[in-house]
């Protein structure tokens, strides 16, 4: 049975974001990431089901540029697989069964002295089913913001983010932080903010030195060019606890569970109509060298 959602994409980074914006580091970083996602099916309120499934293949580096710049890049690609069981409102035709994201930016971040930072992140987005075109899926941005570092490793900050997702301008408010509150309680952001939407934020508690548990909450949309320039549009809340395990001080594997609140399908011809509330899952495992 085909199942997916963007879970497993946005949660793909959770435990890489906070590298994005934290605290420069002396040498280069890079990691990979592999990540499975799956999603329960849910009821259409005007007729039919949706399920989906997912993978996810990304790349990250850091690098020192200069004593005050750094830079880093995010590289991923996305297999979508979306499920429809008899969608009334697209008259017993699925808008489409697979499609796929590849999406990136560079993130370009400034020491200003005195624990405050600037960056400013370029972002680049192709999100398409398998008969629509790639370059008409083309979909752009930048977030920028200014950030207070302190010496424990804690930092706030706050910016905001222009995308022009498939030809619809969006602007998003950030706000950027990771607050370690003692030695077992963290509360930060769990992901790298994209077109799917803002950082969200977790509550982190570690159980042991390997293994942390979490919840947390995000805003995700998710938008696809169809055939014939249609736009298919998923838009949603999610709740999520994970469980992530350091296998070894390179790798790690994470379990997320989540529940998706309030979703709502559209497209450029049809009227927004609700589905049922549903159930996500994520497996991500990453490696860092």
């Amino acid at each position: 049975m085909k199942q997916t959602g963007k879970l497993a994409a946005a949660l793909a980074l959770a435990m890489t974001a906070s590298v994005a914006v934290a605290a420069p580091q002396t040498e280069p970083t890079y990691s990979v990431s592999l990540t499975r996602g799956i999603s329960a099916d849910t009821d259409i309120d005007n007729g039919g089901q949706l399920g989906r499934q997912s993978w996810q293949l990304g790349a990250r580096g850091n690098w020192k540029l200069a004593p005050s710049w750094r830079l880093s890049a995010n590289l991923g690609v996305d297999w979508l697989d979306w499920d429809w069981k008899m969608p009334q409102q697209y008259n017993q035709q699925a808008p489409f069964d697979s499609a796929r994201r590849y999406h990136g930016n560079l993130m370009f971040s400034h020491q200003l002295g005195n624990g405050w930072s600037v960056m400013a992140a370029p972002t680049l987005q192709f999100a398409y089913a398998n008969d629509a075109s790639l370059a008409d899926s083309k979909s752009y941005g930048v977030m920028a913001g200014a950030m207070r570092h302190y010496a424990n490793g804690n930092y706030w900050g706050v910016g905001g983010a222009y995308f022009n997702d498939i030809g619809k301008a969006r602007f998003l408010p950030l706000v950027l932080f990771n607050w370690q509150i003692s030695d077992k309680w963290r509360l930060g952001n769990p992901l790298m903010p994209d077109f799917s939407g803002g950082a969200g934020i977790e509550l982190a508690y570690s159980l042991t030195p390997a293994l942390q548990w979490g919840i947390g909450s995000s805003k995700n949309t998710e938008r696809v060019l169809a055939h014939d320039q249609q736009v298919v549009e998923l838009s949603e809340w999610r709740l999520f606890s994970r469980v992530g395990w350091n296998i070894t001080s390179a790798t790690a594997l994470n379990f997320y569970l989540g529940y998706s609140m309030s979703p709502d399908l559209k497209d450029g011809e049809h009227a927004a109509v609700d589905m049922d509330n549903y159930v996500n899952g994520a497996l991500q495992l990453r490696y860092r060298f």
